[in-house]
């Protein structure tokens, strides 16, 4: 595997460092691997591209990835006005609402193709702090192996960084980290995908009173489908009014 803009090579990885950091943390581990590279080809493009998988499955770093994604679960449950779905359902029942009621509506949509690959982990560990700070005062209350646990904000963030900084993959007894993007294939993938858009969507709603415009608004994570009036392009950029709007 050569580096590449996304996996940087680590040269004399020591995973001592990471076990005393998850030590300070006072977070559980039951292995110290560190897991396997994987890659998923995807046979519907030519020519073939490859999803690059960066996993914690039996990995020193499993059971915080297991801990932060029931974080982000609460997080994603106290949110508001959100488009995110998790199936098609609610797009069925609106076109066939609107088709009872004959309204005609025009379907634009859109999709992130470097969602996972292209966002800084500086930028992720702001957005997603910027956000939690904003939903919460001071604390969560998560339950977690049948334990109810009180998470500060900053104890949120440490581990957060602690996961996204250290996204190590090994490959033919090699280290690589991956310095860029949201890991794709972790259990907590998809609710940091969905909630680092959804800060960009509920600010623009914020700023402008776009509540009717986008009645009918949803994402599946990085797959977006507003049904809309035929003016809605014009009125609105979608990717540089929204997704671009604090960079």
């Amino acid at each position: 595997m050569h580096t590449n803009n996304t996996f940087k090579l680590i040269d004399n990885f020591k995973i001592n460092s990471l076990i005393s950091k998850l030590n300070k943390l006072k977070l559980n581990y039951d292995s110290v691997n560190v897991p396997l590279f994987y890659a998923i080809p995807k046979f519907y493009k030519n020519p073939i591209s490859f999803r690059f998988i960066t996993t914690t499955v039996n990995s020193v770093l499993r059971e915080t990835s297991e801990l932060f994604n029931v974080i982000l679960d609460v997080v994603m449950s106290n949110i508001e006005c959100s488009w995110i779905i998790a199936n098609n359902r609610p797009v069925l029942d609106t076109i066939l609402d609107l088709n009872i009621n004959e309204q005609e509506y025009s379907f634009y949509t859109f999709d992130f193709k470097n969602l996972f690959t292209s966002i800084t982990h500086k930028d992720i560990i702001e957005t997603i702090g910027y956000l939690v700070m904003n939903t919460f005062k001071d604390q969560l209350i998560i339950y977690y192996k049948g334990k109810r646990l009180h998470v500060s904000l900053s104890y949120f963030k440490e581990i957060m960084e602690t996961l996204i900084y250290n996204c190590f993959i090994k490959v033919d007894g090699v280290v690589y980290r991956q310095i860029i993007g949201i890991p794709m294939g972790e259990c907590y993938s998809t609710n940091l995908a969905n909630l680092y858009l959804h800060s960009y969507e509920a600010m623009y709603k914020n700023l402008i009173n776009v509540s009717n415009d986008f009645k009918y608004a949803f994402r599946f994570v990085d797959d977006l489908i507003i049904i809309g009036k035929s003016n809605l392009m014009a009125r609105h950029n979608i990717y540089n009014d929204i997704y671009i709007l604090k960079t």
